[in-house]
């Protein structure tokens, strides 16, 4: 649950913004190109735990003594236990591609995690709330091809204006134990809203994103939580007045140092073990595209890694930019940005989420850069669902892998403005 202490009076003339596209989820079986039932850890919740012990002997039963851990050390009902992986990596129970104990048993015998996946299930504000995980294949086609994904967004403009809704915020006194999240529909909101508005090119939403998280950040460190709603109509108003355009723009770009930070994260990520098959397959397409080997010259790797930027992933990303709108959004939705998942710690590291998501979503654009170099002309929505389906399922999943790229960033200095302008900087020309 998110750690809400009360709703801000201003909430209630402020509705919530929440995803609803989950309800049109179906699992799509064994058609499926992946099984959700290998490469991670499938933790097991109590009563499921419970229920498995009282199976009559059988082969399943040999199975759960053998291959169900308990897990004392998280000390939690929900996670309980969990599956050890057979010698292939997947899941013990895994029979054709379905579930053996929902084959006997029926769907009632499915963990929390297996019935549930890939829904993810928050309580904000005493409202529930449902995302969809984009580690499984059809989330992902049904998250990132969705036309209308945040319908709520096409509302008519208060006022007449675009932003008009942050317009009319007051600074009102916080209460001693207020955090920022008391203020977070209106936080989200305004995420939403920027990272769709097409008057700026996408890299520089997220530029302008980073902007306002750095200081809201600085406002959360410096307890002056009552500011934030000047803050928001503060900067609703520079987005809206598109006063930066033209300082963004004049930003130089730097794709050496943008190629190198990818090569690098992705061989800190190679270098640990197992990576998922898929996203091998990705990695080996885009070490094709850029001509990467041993004896490949930084130079030409940087030629091929351009080249390929110009001549196809740019044309097909004008043409698909509402994917990667989408990828945000739901981004958004599922790791309750700024703010992090709940805990103590939630809203105080609100710098950290932002360059998170500035990681994800550069590792995406420069492995697509690369893919598109391998397949050319070829190259189609296909090749970006794959990639991103594979790196969710890879990265998203992975506490390990995200404190990796946390510690890269700040051992590389790169844990700023700056860094996270040559991640995000786009290097084609502008108006390509």
């Amino acid at each position: 649950m998110i750690g809400m202490h009360k709703t801000n009076t201003q909430s209630a003339a402020f509705l919530p913004l929440q995803p609803v596209y989950e309800q049109r989820f179906r699992c799509i079986g064994a058609e499926c190109e992946d099984t959700c039932c290998a490469g991670w850890t499938i933790p097991i919740d109590k009563a499921s735990y419970e229920k498995y012990q009282l199976l009559p002997a059988s082969a399943l039963r040999t199975k759960v003594e053998q291959h169900l851990l308990l897990t004392p050390e998280k000390n939690s009902d929900a996670y309980y236990a969990s599956i050890q992986h057979d010698s292939r990596g997947f899941c013990p129970f895994l029979e054709e591609s379905l579930c053996g104990l929902q084959k006997k048993h029926g769907p009632e015998y499915l963990s929390h995690t297996c019935a549930n996946y890939p829904r993810s299930s928050r309580q904000i504000d005493g409202l529930t709330e449902k995302t969809l995980l984009l580690s499984c294949p059809e989330a992902a086609r049904l998250v990132l091809l969705e036309q209308n994904l945040v319908p709520e967004l096409s509302a008519a403009p208060v006022d007449g204006l675009r932003y008009g809704q942050f317009h009319h915020l007051s600074a009102e006194p916080a209460g001693a134990g207020d955090l920022p999240m008391v203020y977070f529909w209106q936080i989200r909101s305004f995420a939403l809203l920027l990272l769709r508005d097409r008057s700026y090119p996408l890299w520089q939403r997220l530029f302008l994103l980073g902007v306002f998280c750095k200081r809201l950040s600085g406002l959360v460190g410096e307890r002056q939580i009552h500011l934030i709603p000047k803050l928001l109509e503060d900067y609703s108003k520079i987005v809206s007045d598109l006063l930066l355009g033209a300082t963004m723009e004049a930003i130089a770009a730097q794709p050496a140092l943008q190629l190198d930070i990818l090569l690098t994260l992705l061989k800190n990520r190679l270098e640990r073990s197992p990576v998922n098959g898929r996203l091998l397959e990705c990695v080996r397409d885009f070490s094709l595209g850029i001509g990467f080997d041993p004896a490949s010259t930084p130079a030409a790797l940087l030629s091929r890694y351009l080249g390929a930027n110009t001549r196809y992933f740019r044309p097909w990303f004008v043409q698909n930019e509402l994917l990667f709108e989408n990828y945000l959004s739901n981004y958004v939705f599922a790791h309750l940005f700024p703010f992090g998942s709940p805990g103590p710690e939630q809203g105080l590291h609100i710098y950290r989420e932002y360059m998170l998501l500035c990681v994800h979503y550069a590792m995406i654009k420069g492995l697509l850069i690369g893919i598109a170099g391998r397949y050319q002309s070829a190259f189609d929505t296909a090749c970006a669902l794959k990639l991103i389906q594979s790196l969710a399922k890879d990265i998203e999943h992975s506490a390990q892998s995200v404190e990796q790229i946390v510690d890269f960033l700040e051992t590389s200095h790169l844990d700023n403005t700056n860094g996270m302008t040559v991640l995000l900087r786009d290097s084609a020309q502008p108006g390509m």
